[in-house]
Formats: structure tokens, sequence, C-alpha cells
């Protein structure tokens, strides 16, 4: 997610390859565990 915003905002990026591992949410929903990612973007929609 954080290649595809950086590639959106900054221009010098031609090409973004967004490598990550398989997550599944749904345990983080069951466990109370989702805060961290979302807060991880949460930057971007402040301002």
């Amino acid at each position: 997610m954080h290649a595809w915003f950086a590639a959106f905002v900054d221009t010098r990026y031609s090409v973004v390859v967004p490598i990550i591992g398989v997550q599944g949410f749904q345990w983080a929903i069951d466990n109370d565990m989702w805060q961290a990612r979302v807060d991880s973007i949460k930057p971007l929609f402040e301002g």
C-alpha cells in the first residue's frame, strides 16, 4: 500500500512493485488487532 501511495504522490516513480505476505484480516478483526494497520495510513487522510 505504501508503494502505491508513494508512486501516486511522487512522479519520479515509473514502476511500483508492492510485495506483501499473505495476511488474513479476519483474524485481526476477530482479535481486535486491526488498529496498527489502519493507523499506518491515517496521515494520508488528515490535513
